[in-house]
């Protein structure tokens, strides 16, 4: 742990930001602007004109997609667990992604984090050689890929609106299956 208040965090990173070339406001996060929503969700609305949900409200689905983020991830207020803990991955929270990261990182993050950390466990979940789940952003992977990194910058405003997310583990039988 850094014995910092986020006002000294804050400072820290502004400076890197400055050493880094990063125009002013550094901390000027594009997913978050109204202007940039506005357009994706007019795209979005253009391509699935019957689509029960708006863009970001699609966005949260694809970022609690079970086998993808929340396989790994607390996401949406839940906690991963498993039948077996000892086989469990458990990933960083996601509750700060917003405030602790740039998109732009979190975009090559998201479509290949080998490229970042070699090492990591994380694998590549939006893969464009890969199809996405059908029923969202119609498969495609990519797109789901970008709509996630739109839901983690829009963490905190889908988690107010949506409240925790009913999540089922890949690994946990079917509610009402044959177990």
């Amino acid at each position: 742990r850094f014995n910092m208040d986020d006002d000294e965090a804050q400072t820290l990173a502004n400076y890197f930001a400055a050493v880094d070339g990063v125009p002013y406001p550094y901390q000027r996060i594009e997913p978050q602007l109204p202007e940039v929503q506005e357009m994706k969700s007019l795209v979005y609305e253009a391509k699935h004109p019957s689509a029960e949900v708006d863009y970001l409200t699609a966005s949260w689905r694809t970022l609690n997609l079970a086998g993808k983020c929340a396989n790994c991830h607390a996401v949406g207020g839940n906690v991963v667990t498993g039948t077996d803990p000892s086989k469990t991955t458990k990933a960083p929270n996601l509750n700060r992604v917003e405030k602790r990261l740039r998109p732009e990182w979190v975009d090559i993050w998201i479509y290949e984090p080998h490229w970042i950390t070699p090492y990591t466990a994380m694998p590549v979940n939006f893969a464009s050689s890969q199809a996405g789940t059908k029923d969202l952003f119609d498969g495609d992977n990519v797109r789901q890929g970008e709509a996630a990194v739109d839901a983690l910058f829009n963490y905190t405003r889908l988690l107010e609106i949506h409240g925790q997310t009913l999540y089922t583990p890949s690994d946990a039988p079917a509610a009402g299956g044959n177990e």
